[in-house]
């Protein structure tokens, strides 16, 4: 089965979180980055986007 994927810029002077409940965590780059998130599901909260996914970075 094909998970849907999305494609993210992660600019080199921002950064990208994963929140994972206890931990939290991130990633930053020495230059704008493109990330794969593998989209899991929805989630549920119709006022922000959000999903549940896993990240593939280079």
């Amino acid at each position: 089965m094909s998970r849907a994927q999305l494609e993210v810029l992660v600019k080199h002077k921002e950064h990208c979180n994963i929140d994972s409940f206890p931990l939290r965590f991130g990633f930053t780059f020495d230059r704008d980055m493109s990330c794969t998130l593998l989209l899991e599901s929805k989630a549920k909260n119709d006022d922000r986007y959000e999903t549940r996914s896993v990240y593939q970075a280079p």
